[in-house]
């Protein structure tokens, strides 16, 4: 019974019980999204041949910095597989991608994404590379030196004679050129 029913001393009816609203028999935005971020998951793994039980995803509930809803799309990495490591980021990239084709607002609602690893307990890592490895300093690129372009007039003329010399001579007696010949002999009709 409300406050006010009580205030004006209404009697409680029958369907108090009815005063909430009752619950729609569809998913909510946030699930929707929820699956859809699963299925573009699912689809892109599938495509690129990773077995499904190397990764996961989870689907978590956020809001932006303006307060609106959106999704958070984390990576369950549970097997970390040599040769799949160095491809994550891509493979992020290709789930968004995938996700944007099965829903075109997506980029607004897709907030973040990131990686957990969920290894197994006996999951044995890589050692780690020495520490001079980390700090090694690579070779600056050389750059090239700066072409000097004589800008006198005979530099220009020598250049554009040479180019012309080394075009081809299409009038030459020796070489195999004809003009173009109509397609049906030139007859009309």
């Amino acid at each position: 019974m409300g406050l006010v029913a009580r205030l004006f001393g209404r009697s409680p009816s029958k369907g108090a019980g009815a005063a909430k609203p009752p619950r729609p028999q569809g998913l909510g935005v946030t699930e929707t999204r929820g699956q859809l971020v699963r299925m573009a998951h699912r689809d892109t793994i599938r495509r690129h041949g990773i077995p499904e039980q190397w990764l996961g995803i989870e689907a978590l509930s956020s809001k932006d910095a303006r307060g609106s809803l959106g999704v958070h799309a984390r990576l369950v990495v549970r097997n970390a597989e040599a040769r799949l490591m160095p491809h994550l980021p891509h493979l992020l990239d290709l789930i968004r991608l995938t996700l944007a084709r099965l829903d075109h607002s997506s980029p607004q609602w897709l907030l973040a994404t990131s990686v957990r690893f969920d290894l197994p307990a006996g999951h044995r890592h890589q050692p780690m590379p020495p520490v001079s490895s980390w700090g090694a300093v690579q070779k600056p690129r050389q750059k090239p030196e700066p072409r000097r372009e004589d800008k006198s007039p005979d530099s220009s003329r020598d250049w554009l004679e040479r180019m012309f010399d080394a075009a081809p001579k299409r009038h030459d007696p020796g070489h195999d050129f004809r003009p173009t010949q109509p397609m049906y002999g030139g007859q009309d009709g």
